[in-house]
């Protein structure tokens, strides 16, 4: 699963996020600390009124509108707190920047929530009209609607309304100038004609679309490619819309969204236009179309889904099957989010609109490996409520899956049941300086009450929801080890969710100390979305081709001896983030095989393969993939199958479908559970699917 904090991880191999080193040195600390304890996080013995500092108590809202102000003045990707981009949720925001000397805009994307449709078509119409000064309509559905805004005005008024119920600070962008007026032509975006292809008793995906929004498609790589009758090569994608290439003249068209400067949102490739750079470069013309994925993730990811197996097909190739994609003859999309990870993630729901309507009376499968922890874990964010809106499960014909996470052993969260002061709970961790904790409330009772422990330092915003009823507080961490009491003056018992980042680019962020940590509701946002179908990983394949002979694959986690074991095959994957979510819903719903593929490996014209990625086979042309990541497309690639042979089933039925006929064995043991959902998408399974469709 693709993160959004770090473009680092490409659900493959890598050091766990505390490995023996950071623990030894941990432990160390606290044996030292173990005789300071009493001294170090004593509650303080006096009353909470006069030991706590009103900022640190809950400030009910007299009106109960939201009041936090998301603070991104700093960032160029998301403020949100580790969604899984940089970021921070903080208080003070503003937008008012000085101009960049490269002549450059900078937006702001808001995220917001109106009562009902109509109070949202008041401000901001159907047909993207803003009926308020400084903010323009990215997407609307429903009463959700995403907007760019270049100052304080436009968010504090639409804070201000009592007919909205929630506004998210998700993202700045940096623009460039707007074209001149000639580039701004966008040729016609009709849905080419389906290429014919054939799979799982004779079903391949034909007539049904699979979107990858991730990282891009390499569709140069063998796998993305048909032949016509005369031998030239033909592009399996209908579109790729690559959101982090300017558009110019020239090369493919303007992307189908534009900032409000008119500058077009990337560049969008037709088939067509990838079809006959395929050609050019074939006879020894270089095109000029750049690298549409220069991480590989999203390229693997289209690989498990539907990859065709071409480039296993040549001269050197060993005409495996196992590197064949679920749906070999499904037609793709790709939306690339960024050009090394997943910049331009706020545009989800942007690109969500898009394909629907490129889709048109196709079916559509959206898969995405991608996600992060910047909400409460709870399927709440405005984003989330929006995509669940998009996909809306009476809707035939439309899919969306998206991946669980691959933080199952993960010291990010922590779980705190209290009550009046003499029930007070410490939770305590490591972090480095600036890490951002994010705590939610299963309430928002005026008594709440944080206490810092002695020498923790931190500063403290408060916020409620008012979709949840729930408060939650932000704390920026000095670094360290720190803590801190949570109790209620009112006495209510009251259970806290505290989330750390486990990650940043440079390493390990933060951690609760072991016996503080709760393994479940790890599940990220999208993937909480209630309309989503959230998929964990099972381990089913431990073969790969690599140095000319078949060699063994490990499970990616290390032990407490810092080595990797062997897979079971058919246990959940040492990584799979479980469930459920904060208030208690089945996620994953399902969990799909994920470890190990052979899948396609992108190439850089001109350089080459991807670096990072551990294993490249024998042909060079496939990698090592695993991950929910890889267990989401094949996922996908499963429901493209259904849709093939059932295209007027509505999502709900197909979810329904999913998650009745999931095998249950010994590995999952009684279903459903935090870890396996309603159970395992495994051969059976998709033999019981198929003979029910029948």
């Amino acid at each position: 699963m693709l993160s959004r904090e770090r473009s680092g991880n490409r659900s493959r191999p890598k050091p766990q996020p505390h490995g023996p080193q950071y623990w030894r040195a941990v432990i160390s600390l606290l044996a030292v600390g173990a005789l300071l304890m009493p001294a170090l996080f004593a509650l303080p013995q006096s009353s909470g009124a006069e030991t706590v500092s009103q900022e640190d108590k809950w400030p009910m809202q007299s009106d109960g509108l939201n009041r936090l102000a998301l603070q991104a003045k700093d960032s160029k990707t998301s403020p949100h707190a580790e969604m899984e981009m940089k970021s921070g949720n903080k208080s003070g925001f503003s937008v008012a920047r000085p101009a960049q000397a490269s002549g450059n805009v900078e937006y702001y994307i808001l995220n917001v929530e109106f009562r009902d449709a109509a109070s949202r078509r008041t401000v901001f119409t159907d047909t993207r009209a803003s009926m308020l000064p400084g903010a323009s309509v990215l997407t609307t559905i429903d009463r959700f609607v995403d907007v760019f805004i270049t100052g304080d005005a436009p968010y504090t008024a639409l804070r201000n309304r009592r007919d909205v119920m929630r506004v998210e600070v998700v993202a700045s962008v940096q623009v460039p100038p707007p074209p001149v007026s000639e580039l701004l032509g966008v040729e016609s975006r009709a849905v080419p004609d389906k290429i014919v292809r054939g799979g799982f008793n004779g079903r391949t995906g034909k007539g049904v679309i699979v979107a990858i929004i991730d990282s891009g498609i390499d569709f140069r790589h063998p796998d993305f490619i048909t032949y016509d009758r005369a031998g030239r090569p033909v592009s399996r994608l209908l579109y790729l819309w690559d959101t982090a290439t300017l558009f110019t003249r020239g090369r493919g068209s303007a992307g189908p969204f534009t900032y409000p400067n008119k500058t077009p949102i990337g560049t969008l490739y037709t088939r067509a236009q990838l079809t006959e750079a395929l050609r050019k470069e074939a006879a020894g013309t270089a095109s000029n179309i750049p690298a549409t994925d220069e991480n590989g993730h999203g390229t693997a990811c289209a690989s498990v889904a539907a990859g065709n197996g071409n480039g296993d097909k040549g001269t050197k190739g060993m005409k495996r099957p196992d590197v064949v994609g679920v749906a070999p003859e499904a037609d793709l999309i790709g939306v690339r989010l960024g050009k090394f990870g997943l910049e331009n993630s706020y545009l989800v729901n942007a690109a969500s609109e898009w394909l629907d309507r490129v889709a048109g009376p196709s079916p559509l499968v959206v898969s995405g490996s991608f996600g992060g922890h910047s909400g409460g874990h709870d399927g709440q964010l405005v984003s989330e409520r929006q995509l669940s809106s998009r996909f809306p499960l009476t809707k035939a014909g439309r899919a969306l899956v998206i991946a669980a996470g691959n933080e199952g052993r993960s010291s990010m969260h922590a779980e705190a049941t209290f009550g009046d002061r003499k029930s007070a709970k410490l939770v305590g961790w490591e972090s480095v300086p600036k890490a951002t904790l994010n705590i939610y409330f299963d309430n928002a009772d005026p008594g709440l009450v944080i206490v810092p422990a002695k020498d923790t330092k931190y500063e403290l915003r408060w916020d409620i929801n008012l979709l949840t009823g729930h408060a939650s507080a932000w704390l920026t961490l000095a670094g360290g080890i720190g803590g801190l009491w949570l109790y209620n003056e009112s006495g209510k018992q009251t259970t806290a969710h505290l989330f750390l980042p486990s990650r940043t680019e440079r390493g390990p962020a933060a951690a609760f100390w072991p016996e503080m940590t709760s393994y479940s509701a790890l599940v990220g946002e999208p993937g909480t979305a209630a309309n989503a179908l959230t998929i964990g990983s099972y381990d089913w394949n431990d073969n790969f081709h690599a140095g000319g002979n078949w060699t063994t694959l490990f499970e990616v986690c290390r032990g407490a001896d810092g080595k990797r074991a062997p897979l079971e095959i058919g246990r959940i994957s040492c990584y799979s983030s479980p469930g459920p979510t904060r208030l208690g819903a089945v996620k994953p719903e399902i969990v799909a095989p994920g470890e190990w593929y052979s899948s396609s490996y992108a190439k850089i014209p001109g350089q080459g393969g991807i670096e990072g990625w551990p294993y490249v086979d024998s042909t060079g042309n496939y990698c090592g993939m695993n991950g929910t990541s890889a267990a989401t497309p094949y996922t996908a690639g499963i429901i493209a199958l259904i849709f093939q042979q059932r295209p007027t089933l509505t999502w709900g039925e197909v979810r329904n479908l999913m998650t009745s006929k999931a095998s249950r064995d010994p590995f999952t043991g009684t279903v459903p559970n935090k870890h396996w959902g309603y159970g395992k998408l495994d051969m059976p399974a998709v033999e019981r699917i198929f003979a029910a469709l029948n």
